[in-house]
Formats: structure tokens, C-alpha cells, sequence
């Protein structure tokens, strides 16, 4: 796509869009000061406001910039430990904190609010943050639970590393249990289905399935048989008898 930046003066795109021979020719003589305008020649532009060095902005400024600073490292989580997104948004915590902390600011009630309106504990996110790369800013939830390892089933306990089923141990047992016994149980799916896409290597129409499915979800993975379950058991069986 053609288009162009620019920042207080003409500017004119250099390529064309989609045949379109005409550039457009767009004036910053309107635009803020110190705003930057982003267009390109299929007729959409839009500017945005360079934020001031962290050293000039009001503590105020800096408080609600630490606070969407821990928020992003939330949304980045999956990018960890080192993926250069997340890296970017740990280092502007990093930055934002410490200018904070230069000036003297208390951060303590502003972590307090943010961890209430986001369910996550907010506090610790910020040391993890400090502290990386020795410490890893996994998300947790006001429990202390790390989301990435959290429980599909109890959501209570955080499961192993590197697990077929995302469920703890204890739900492990409980999924078997609920197979042997035919009995529904919170948060289970039991059913029996011809659908091979619904089913598992092991199943055919008479063999009942469970998957961890809550009414709050419209979509719920495919379940599996005993068998798997007894074998997700002794794999994890395997890794705790290694040797470290």
C-alpha cells in the first residue's frame, strides 16, 4: 500500500494504491503541534499525538501509563519469555517505574485499584517486571494462580507444564471417575457420538467422551475416551519419576 508520514510540512506519497495515479498531497497545517499524520492514497488519514518524554509528563500522566503499561504485558503474556513485543512493553514498565520512583511517587493504591478492576494481581506483575529476565511476568490471578496454567475444569489449581489437558491432577482422576461412572459433573461434557471429528483415536459410537464445557462458553474442544485420560495420567507419572 503507498502512503506516507508526515510531520509539519507537505508531504506527498511517492507509490499509488491500487492503480490509483493521482497521490495525495495532504497539509500538516492544521494538525496539532507535535502530532504526527499517517495517510495513504486510498484516501484515509489519521494522526496521532507523540507522547512527551517520560521526564516532562505530569506523575498523574506517569501513574496512568504504568498502569496500561502492567495491562499490555497481560495481553502479551503468549509472547513470553523473550518475543520483542513483550520484551517492548516489560523495558516501558521498567522505564516508567523508575522515573516514578525517582520522583518518589507512591504506586502502592494505584496497583491496589488495577489489581480490583482487572482480577489480577497487578503487584506482583510490576516486581516480575523488575526483575526480568531472572523472573518470568507471568499473569496471575488474585489467588495467586497463573493464568497460563490454570485449571479448565476446577479452576482452582494451577496444572503441570507442558500437558496434553489442560486440567489439574485432582481433575484428571475426576474425569475418569465421571467415565467409569456415567455421571455428570460440573464443568463435564459426557456424550457418545458417529463423528469421528468429535471423537478420539480410540472411540467409536458407543464409547462415551467427556470435555470441559461451562455454560458461559459457546465452543468446547473434542472430547476424549478413558484412555486417553489414563495415558495424559502416566505420561505425567513418567516426567515426575526423571530425574531432575
Amino acid at each position: 500500500m503507498g502512503g506516507f508520514v508526515g510531520c509539519g510540512g507537505l508531504q506527498r506519497s511517492e507509490r499509488t494504491h491500487a492503480g490509483v495515479q493521482n497521490p495525495t498531497v495532504v497539509s500538516s497545517q492544521f494538525l496539532p503541534l507535535g502530532s504526527c499524520l499517517i495517510s495513504c492514497t486510498c484516501g484515509s488519514a489519521k494522526y496521532t499525538t507523540r507522547k512527551p518524554p517520560l521526564s516532562i509528563r505530569d506523575s498523574s500522566v506517569l501513574l496512568a501509563d504504568l498502569c496500561l503499561a502492567l495491562r499490555d504485558v497481560t495481553v502479551f503474556n503468549g509472547h513470553l519469555p523473550n518475543g520483542a513485543v513483550i520484551v517492548e512493553k516489560i523495558d516501558d514498565v521498567k522505564a516508567i517505574f523508575a522515573e516514578l520512583s525517582k520522583r518518589g511517587v507512591e504506586v502502592a493504591s494505584t496497583l491496589r485499584d488495577l489489581s480490583a478492576t482487572t482480577d489480577r494481581k497487578m503487584d506482583d506483575l510490576l516486581e516480575d517486571c523488575l526483575a526480568y529476565p531472572e523472573r518470568t511476568p507471568f499473569e496471575k490471578g488474585l489467588d495467586g494462580i497463573q493464568e497460563r496454567l490454570r485449571c479448565s475444569l476446577c479452576r482452582k489449581i494451577e496444572r503441570p507444564e507442558e500437558t496434553l489437558f489442560w486440567m489439574c491432577d485432582q481433575c484428571l482422576d475426576r474425569t475418569v471417575d465421571a467415565i467409569e461412572k456415567r455421571t455428570p459433573s460440573p464443568g463435564l461434557f459426557l456424550y457418545r457420538t458417529y463423528s469421528e471429528l468429535r471423537g478420539c483415536p480410540h472411540s467409536d459410537s458407543e464409547t462415551v467422551l467427556a470435555t470441559v464445557f461451562w455454560s458461559d462458553e459457546d465452543w468446547w474442544e473434542p472430547g476424549r475416551c478413558k484412555q486417553c485420560y489414563l495415558d495424559e495420567k502416566r505420561c505425567r507419572a513418567a516426567v515426575l519419576s526423571k530425574p531432575k
